[in-house]
């Protein structure tokens, strides 16, 4: 069943938030809050205090959702992160520079960000997990890049991840399309990693299905450690 009840869901960030804050405070210097559906934020601005944090969150809210639902979560997604990077206080005092910005879906909680975090290669403009198999994908969940790379390979690419649209087969989804985007030859030469350095230990429910990435697909990330351990090639 679809997490679609607001009460349900503010619950859900409302925890992720909480874990987040509860890290070293030198993994990440600010953290950004987005909302696209113009939504009471009071509850995660109180979470936000209890950690004595206030002024470390920005809370950014604004109605994103004017579009056609047939076009997808993908493009949603993309559109708020356009937003963000540009109406963000946090990241234009980043300023030019090898600053980087770490997103992650509200709802779910990256157990091991602080090893991949830590981890990551020193030189990136975008640094993701692409798999292919079973499909040709980027798992857009959880993404790491630097402000000058999102100008060179994300900004505006939401127009391009229309889903049910003339010219796009029935069944592709937003993460195909990405990876189909970010494989075009012109983007060679730009500096994209395209696997972690270690498997994403998600917890937290799917908005889609209602399921539980800890409880009900604990074994394919498992899989998908053991693969990544013995079998580096295989990007599942």
């Amino acid at each position: 069943m679809s997490r679609t009840d607001p009460v349900e869901r503010i619950g859900d960030y409302r925890m992720s938030l909480s874990w987040y804050l509860s890290l070293p405070r030198d993994l990440f210097s600010r953290i950004v809050f987005v909302d696209n559906s113009c939504s009471d934020l009071s509850a995660l601005r109180e979470a936000a205090e209890r950690f004595d944090a206030g002024e470390r969150v920005e809370f950014l809210s604004f109605q994103g959702l004017d579009y056609p639902p047939h076009y997808d979560r993908a493009y949603g997604e993309f559109r708020l992160l356009d937003h963000a990077m540009s109406n963000s206080e946090s990241v234009r005092s980043m300023g030019p520079g090898p600053g980087r910005v770490w997103k992650v879906t509200g709802r779910y909680i990256v157990k091991n960000i602080d090893a991949i975090v830590r981890s990551a290669p020193t030189d990136f403009e975008l640094y993701a997990n692409f798999r292919n198999w079973p499909r040709r994908w980027i798992d857009t969940y959880f993404l790491g890049w630097t402000p000058e790379g999102y100008e060179a390979l994300v900004r505006d690419v939401y127009h391009r991840l229309k889903t049910n649209v003339p010219g796009i087969p029935l069944g592709i989804c937003g993460e195909e399309l990405f990876r189909s985007w970010l494989d075009q030859p012109l983007f060679r030469k730009r500096k994209i990693v395209k696997r972690f350095r270690s498997t994403p230990v998600l917890d937290g429910i799917r908005g889609a299905d209602g399921r539980n990435y800890a409880s009900d697909d604990g074994w394919k990330i498992r899989a998908r450690a053991m693969t990544r351990k013995f079998l580096p090639f295989v990007w599942i």
